[in-house]
């Protein structure tokens, strides 16, 4: 057994300042999360519905047809996307603003963005 960084042992995140994110990721081995929001300035997430993994991940081959296959090739783009993309491809999605005190679950094997409104200090553990 033994700790594996990130899967069965904590990550301290600070955040300094507005806009710092957690680009669109699915955690690693496809694990879920919960993320506690211990002080500071609101998370804005956003979730991709899981039955919307396929598609979501198509469009994204589309519009980037130079990645290569890979399993994580949609955590090595790097990228943030819009509520708008999402919305003109017809992938569901869902927003929540988490605030101190909250925590907030991912869903095993979906995949997920944050972005900080501000200053924040927040712990998670993969699950």
């Amino acid at each position: 057994k033994g700790n594996l960084p990130g899967i069965n042992t904590t990550y301290w995140y600070i955040s300094t300042c507005y806009g710092t994110p957690a680009n669109l990721h699915m955690e690693a081995g496809k694990t879920g999360s919960a993320n506690l929001l211990l002080a500071g300035a609101p998370k804005d997430w956003l979730f991709i519905d899981p039955h919307s993994t396929s598609k979501l991940e198509a469009c994204l081959r589309e519009a980037f047809p130079d990645c290569k296959s890979c399993s994580q090739f949609v955590r090595h783009l790097d990228i943030l996307i819009s509520p708008s993309w999402l919305r003109k491809r017809n992938i569901t999605y869902s927003t929540v603003r988490q605030h101190p005190g909250q925590m907030m679950c991912t869903m095993v094997g979906s995949y997920h963005q944050v972005k900080n409104t501000g200053g924040n200090f927040a712990v998670a553990i993969n699950f």
